[in-house]
Parts: C-alpha cells; sequence; structure tokens
C-alpha cells in the first residue's frame, strides 16, 4: 500500500495517494508495527506529500513522529535519521524559521560525518539545504560553502553531470553573481 501511494505520489494523484498511505497506516497500527522501519518510512512519506502540498504543520507533526520512533529505536543517528531531518529542515525553511532548518541540517551533516557517510549524494543533499537555507539568509558567503561542498561531493562520486548537479551549480552561480563575482557566476 505504501508503494501505491508512493507511485501515486510521484504521478501528483494527491487524493489516491493519500488514501493508500492511510490504508498502510492502518495495516501498521492493525498488525501492531506502527513503530517499526516500515512505519517510520510511511510517516516520512505522508509528510513529504503533506509538505509538497503546503501542509507544512502537518508534514512537521509527522516528521516528527518518525522522529521520535528513530530516537527511540536508537536509529536516529544513522543514514536515515540524517534523511529525515533534511526534511524536517526543508519544512522549516518552507516556514522561514531558517535558524532552526540549519540545525536539522548541521545535526544530519553530523551524523553522516561521523558515520563516514557524509561523500555521498545524501552528504551533498545536506550540503546543497544548507547553502540555500545560508542563501534565504542573506549569509552569501555561507551559502557558497555549502553549495562548493555539495559540488565536490558530486563531482568526486562522478555524478556532477545530472540534474542534480546542474542545481547544485546554478545555485553557486546564482550566489557569485550575487556577490558581484561574475566571473565565479559563470563559471
Amino acid at each position: 500500500l505504501m508503494s501505491i501511494g508512493v507511485a501515486y505520489a510521484e504521478l501528483d494523484e494527491v487524493v489516491k495517494a493519500q488514501k493508500n498511505f492511510e490504508r498502510a497506516r492502518k495495516a501498521l497500527q492493525s498488525s501492531g508495527l506502527p513503530d517499526s522501519e516500515v512505519g517510520t518510512e510511511l510517516l516520512t512519506k505522508i509528510g513529504e506529500l503533506q509538505l509538497q502540498q503546503g501542509n507544512v504543520k502537518t508534514a512537521m507533526d509527522e516528521f516528527e513522529t518518525a522522529r521520535g520512533i528513530l530516537e527511540r529505536r536508537g536509529a536516529l543517528q544513522t543514514r536515515r535519521g540524517a534523511e529525515l531531518l533534511v526534511k524536517i529542515g526543508i519544512a522549516h525553511v518552507q516556514d522561514d524559521n531558517l535558524d532552526e532548518a540549519l540545525g536539522q541540517y548541521d545535526f544530519a551533516r553530523r551524523i553522516l560525518d561521523e558515520t563516514g557517510q557524509l561523500e555521498s549524494e545524501v552528504g551533498a543533499f545536506i550540503m546543497v539545504n544548507i547553502g540555500v537555507a545560508h542563501a534565504k539568509q542573506g549569509e552569501i558567503k555561507n551559502a557558497i560553502s555549502g553549495f562548493e561542498a555539495a559540488r565536490d561531493i558530486l563531482d568526486d562520486r562522478g555524478i556532477l553531470q545530472t540534474e542534480e548537479g546542474a542545481r547544485v551549480l546554478a545555485n553557486l552561480g546564482i550566489a557569485y553573481a550575487e556577490l558581484g563575482n561574475m566571473d565565479e557566476a559563470h563559471a
């Protein structure tokens, strides 16, 4: 049911996605597994869908419930935990709570750094989100540091020439242009 919900979400069939996610939630609850790894994944997917719809508070409730499960299971300081913290950070950005977003991103970054996973696509995603939050705060030099770190991770992994790499490079160029450094902006 969760996979069907994800498929509908990818097709922008929000109502069908929500129905399948709720069916999956009920199935997990009736089987006594709402606090399982699958339960955490489901709550995260529901939160993502709510966030896409602009329902920041509802999304945050789902994310925080998932975070609580990970904490109780001793699994917050894992890659999955870091990914969830980034989603919480994104919700905070959408709610213009940039300091809180940066706190979530930094916690996620430290988790990946401590587990030797920072040099990954998830690590690049964290760094670009750090850059975005700093840019929204007007801290362009800090934003550039985040974007450059993301660029370097993607380049080192041989995946800079992707859609995600293009977004990172575009953000980096915009940040350099905001500083008036047009040579770097065009590089």
